[in-house]
């Protein structure tokens, strides 16, 4: 590495910062791939966000990289993955709080939500929309603290999991009334202030939506944000805004038929149509049913089926099914096949293969 490191300069471009790399051309392809990954993990461990173009390349005999339909000086085009993947990273950076910050900061539990109840047992956080008295409605004080709580999960590392769900009887039936313009018209100042289901979409841990009762609306359009949905039996989904003379606008006409697929969410969507937990079964919009007195049982152990695996794995698997879903296949196998790379590198990769040696259970630690 040091050689490879002395090898490394950097000049002045219209492009900006450009790396060349000299005396690579020495090295071996082997040596020359673990380098590349070395340095394409290094983003991931300053928690820099996603790598956008790591994906993008395969290999096509030995010094040789293969990106899109060009064949291309593996040197030249590593140096540019890198460094593309570290300035984009890096503007969509969002660190974590310093030590000194964390212990200044009150936990996220003692936080006085006045919306929302959040709880945090070990790794799995729960998180209650708590405006029961209007079914849970969103208001732009819950979309704010929903933002909130959303980003102090990102940036706590301990937590694996994540469940939403509503209190009392009801999920979320949609929206409070947005304020009008003096013409009549809603303020785009009013769509913002009510916008939670990104928020929700950007955890990067698995979050199981606990449905216990209708998700109506703007309560659909969060619940589709999850990951998995738990429904009781008596829950009605729908998206009336189109009979109200509105539209849909946190999410619901992107996310929705890419869980159902087009047909259905253009049903669901033009005509207004109100499905039951069954129905919602059928098409994939939940993943299981039960009565309500079993819904939390049936979403703990379902969370604690997910806890068992590996934390690092379980983040890159929704990282790949997500990102996936906006590629074409091979560059979805591409990403699939690098984030296997990154895996690699983990304590919890020797740890799972040491413990079915050892035939005992697991101890994941997240590194």
């Amino acid at each position: 590495m040091g050689l490879f490191l002395g090898s490394v300069r950097q000049k002045d471009s219209t492009l900006g910062s450009l790396f060349l790399f000299d005396g690579l051309n020495d090295y071996s392809f082997a040596q020359w791939r673990k380098v590349c990954h070395v340095f394409l993990l290094v983003p991931r461990l300053f928690r820099l966000g996603p790598l956008p173009v790591a994906h993008s390349f395969s290999t096509q005999g030995a010094g040789v990289l293969r990106h899109g339909n060009r064949a291309t000086d593996p040197c030249q085009e590593t140096a540019r993955a890198i460094l593309f993947s570290c300035r984009v990273g890096g503007l969509e950076r969002r660190p974590g709080p310093t030590v000194a910050a964390q212990e200044k900061s009150p936990r996220k539990d003692k936080i006085p939500y006045h919306y929302l109840h959040y709880k945090q047992d070990g790794p799995l956080a729960t998180i209650t929309l708590s405006r029961p008295e209007i079914s849970n409605r969103v208001g732009p004080e819950m979309a704010a603290e929903l933002r909130e709580v959303c980003q102090a999960v990102q940036e706590d590392e301990t937590i694996r999991l994540v469940v939403l769900t509503g209190a009392g009887n009801q999920f979320s039936v949609g929206r409070e009334p947005i304020p009008k313009n003096a013409d009549g018209s809603s303020t785009n100042q009013g769509h913002t202030d009510l916008q939670a289901a990104s928020a929700i979409a950007a955890i990067q841990v698995p979050v199981i939506v606990a449905v216990n009762g209708d998700a109506m609306d703007h309560g659909l359009e969060m619940a589709i944000a999850g990951d998995i949905r738990v429904a009781v039996s008596h829950a009605k989904f729908g998206l009336t805004d189109l009979a109200a003379g509105v539209f849909p606008w946190d999410g619901a006409t992107q996310r929705l038929p890419r869980l159902i697929g087009p047909g259905w969410a253009r049903d669901m969507i033009l005509t207004s149509r109100i499905i039951d937990a069954e129905q919602a079964l059928a098409v994939g919009l939940v993943s299981r049913v039960v009565d309500s007195e079993r819904l939390m049982e049936e979403t703990l152990t379902l969370a604690e089926s997910i806890l068992a695996g590996g934390p690092i794995a379980a983040r890159y698997a929704k990282e790949a099914v997500s990102q996936g879903m906006d590629l074409t296949l091979d560059q979805g196998l591409r990403l699939e096949a690098d984030l296997n790379v990154l895996l690699q590198s983990t304590t919890d990769r020797a740890e799972g293969l040491g413990s079915f040696l050892e035939r005992r259970p697991p101890n994941y630690t997240g590194t």
